[in-house]
């Protein structure tokens, strides 16, 4: 069984994947995830793969956990080219690994240019040619940050629930719809610039609150929940780790 582990920001996403199905995904809040590595209590896969985001506040509990299971680990990185994917980065290495695994698995799902949108706690916004060349994308900040930016630097707009409105009658909900159609005009921009080179496309939709986004966009959508452990799974065939 292969383990496919995708640490971001602020969750850890664990994969078991065993002949052509995923087992099981368990998601993990970061900041949970050393106590849950140090009671583990599944059984040991016979590989792992990984894409790690979170650096210092994951890959310490982890190296343990590997340490002591002794089997073997391919930590991804972002490079030149992968499973059908060439990395338009002028330094691809610098590319993010959970942006580059999620283009992979974008390559994957059909013919056609791809906007590959993940959106947690940032949101990143990428461009994948129908001849599958990464041309590029943006970032900026997910919901959550977006509203504790205006809590904190703003007087009067303290954090508080909302929902999103068309028209928002309370500051909660007029934060909470400003950050949403803030991500969709961004999605929806790149969209058209995408289009106006490379037609048709389909939006994929991945990250914690993608489902939140989804009824604002246009276009062709289709959620993903598990984008960047597909990529995983891509990657670590093509490297010949299973």
């Amino acid at each position: 069984m292969l383990l496919a582990i995708d640490a971001g920001n602020s969750f850890v996403k664990l994969g078991w994947h065993e002949g052509e199905v995923w087992r099981e995904v368990a998601r993990i809040p970061l900041e949970d995830f050393a106590a849950f590595a140090a009671a583990w209590s599944r059984p040991v896969p016979a590989r792992i793969v990984i894409a790690d985001v979170a650096g210092e506040r994951f890959r310490p509990a982890m190296e343990r956990l590997v340490a002591a299971w002794g089997r073997p680990v391919l930590w991804v990185r972002a490079k030149a080219a992968s499973c059908g994917v060439t990395n338009g980065y002028r330094q691809p290495e610098q590319l993010g690994v959970d942006r580059w695994c999620a283009l992979v698995a974008a390559r994957q799902m059909g013919p056609g240019a791809k906007l590959v949108v993940s959106v947690g706690t940032a949101v990143t916004v990428d461009a994948l040619s129908h001849t599958g060349v990464f041309q590029g994308g943006v970032i900026l900040p997910g919901v959550a940050l977006m509203k504790r930016a205006l809590a904190a630097h703003t007087a009067g707009l303290a954090e508080a629930r909302g929902a999103y409105q068309p028209f928002p009658r309370d500051t909660g909900s007029a934060m909470h719809t400003g950050a949403l159609l803030a991500i969709a005009g961004t999605v929806d921009r790149m969209t058209a610039l995408l289009a106006a080179q490379d037609a048709p496309l389909e939006i994929l939709l991945t990250g914690g609150d993608g489902a939140a986004i989804e009824p604002l966009l246009t276009g062709v959508v289709r959620y993903v929940p598990n984008l960047v452990l597909e990529g995983l799974l891509c990657i670590a065939r093509e490297e010949g780790f299973l």
